[in-house]
């Protein structure tokens, strides 16, 4: 009797489907991307996302390489997440390198583009707000004052674990005839380990810098708790600057 062809295709269709069901499994154990997006650190989303990542790294690599998926999980993964998932944080580095376990923060993102003679906003218009953090991302509250500066940083300023001296050697200089980079209330006292900029803004556009581009970094001037070389700086992602002219262009 012939075969039935019938049956062979759709017995063939389901070992298609036989093969397919572990990467459904796999899709369907993804968390949600928006809810990641909200996480505080890369840290925690490398701790949501190792689950799936060992699971997959499992059916698909030889055991040998169970001895290394620790390694990658802890130190190449955060890394990764940081770049491609931005933090509501802001960017941030490794605070406990070099000796320094707390680290400014600026609390939500900038936008991709400012114009001068505008105040300086979050992403989300709200006005800068920085926090006192220490390694984990975690707001730290500082019962003493602290005194902090805004400044404008070189836009290919790309180091990750900088050193007090690097953070002021990458502070930006204005053009020749121009005043300070920004105009307003740079300096302010934050209480409970948080402070807010405001009236703050651009006096030049970023066009002419090496980069195209400026970042805005927050350091300590005076501490009455701890010392201020213990405390990290802050630095934004980078952020073009536009003339005010150019407003709706």
């Amino acid at each position: 009797m012939a075969p039935n062809k019938r049956g062979s295709l759709s017995d063939e269709g389901n070992d298609e489907r036989d093969l397919q069901l572990p990467l459904c499994k796999r899709k369907a154990a993804l968390p949600d991307t928006r809810y990641l997006s909200s996480l505080d650190s890369t840290n925690h989303m490398a701790l949501i996302l190792e689950p799936v990542i060992r699971k997959v790294l499992q059916e698909m690599m030889p055991p040998m390489l169970e001895q290394v998926m620790p390694r990658m999980l802890e130190q190449v993964i955060p890394p990764i997440l940081q770049r491609y998932l931005p933090s509501p944080w802001g960017q941030i580095s490794p605070a406990a390198g070099r000796g320094r376990s707390l680290q400014l923060c600026l609390m939500k993102g900038l936008p991709a583009t400012i114009f001068t003679q505008i105040s300086i906003t979050a992403e989300d218009s709200s006005p800068l707000q920085v926090a006192v953090c220490d390694a984990t991302i975690q707001n730290i509250k500082v019962t003493n004052s602290l005194k902090v500066q805004l400044c404008v940083l070189k836009g290919d300023f790309e180091s990750e674990d900088w050193t007090a001296e690097e953070f002021n050697s990458n502070i930006e200089s204005p053009r020749e005839g121009k005043g300070p980079l920004l105009k307003g209330d740079t300096v302010i006292t934050m209480e409970n380990g948080v402070g807010f900029f405001k009236n703050v803004e651009f006096t030049d556009n970023s066009c002419w810098t090496r980069s195209g581009k400026f970042r805005l970094g927050i350091k300590v001037l005076s501490s009455n708790s701890s010392p201020a070389a213990d405390i990290k700086e802050a630095r934004s992602e980078r952020i073009r600057v536009k003339d005010k002219r150019g407003v709706g262009e």
